[in-house]
């Protein structure tokens, strides 16, 4: 077993310079409760937001005030 776990070190140090791994990227965004993506094209700049419940007071400016009131938030006259 020790053998061969040395045969494989040496083969990885041997041919390491031939070998090209791929990028390993791990999002966080798939934890987020909210994410926004952001577009910047040559006409104009669009924001997409997806918005989770647990931040919807956060955003709640951003809602119409129909759709905020509809679930059963307090309305927004008087804010700033």
């Amino acid at each position: 077993m020790l053998r061969l776990a040395g045969l494989a070190l040496t083969c990885g140090f041997l041919f390491a310079p031939l070998i090209w791994a791929d990028a390993l990227i791990r999002p966080q965004a798939m934890f987020a409760n909210s994410i926004a993506e952001i577009f910047v094209e040559e006409s104009n700049v669009r924001v997409e937001l997806e918005i989770g419940m647990g931040d919807i007071v956060a955003f709640r400016n951003l809602l119409p005030d129909a759709i905020y009131e509809r679930m059963d938030y307090p309305q927004l006259t008087g804010m700033v």
